[in-house]
């Protein structure tokens, strides 16, 4: 699924596409949307699968910060 498209569908329905859901969006639109240079089913599954919201990834790296953050000040003192 393209990630825009996914990313709306993750924040109606607060899951992941499932296996059903990709391959049905692949058969349906992936030639209009990547014509010959298209990837597999499975490698858009995998992509699919890996995909987070836009506010997961956001904290993520929030907390990674304030985790790098603190790691770098028992450093110093």
């Amino acid at each position: 699924m393209r990630a825009t498209l996914w990313r709306k569908e993750y924040e109606s329905t607060n899951r992941r596409p499932s296996a059903h859901d990709i391959i049905r969006w692949y058969d349906a639109h992936s030639d209009e949307a990547w014509g010959d240079d298209k990837p597999t089913v499975m490698e858009t599954r995998v992509h699919a699968k890996c995909l987070r919201s836009v506010a997961s990834v956001r904290n993520y790296f929030r907390e990674y910060r304030a985790k790098k953050k603190h790691e770098q000040g028992r450093q110093r003192g």
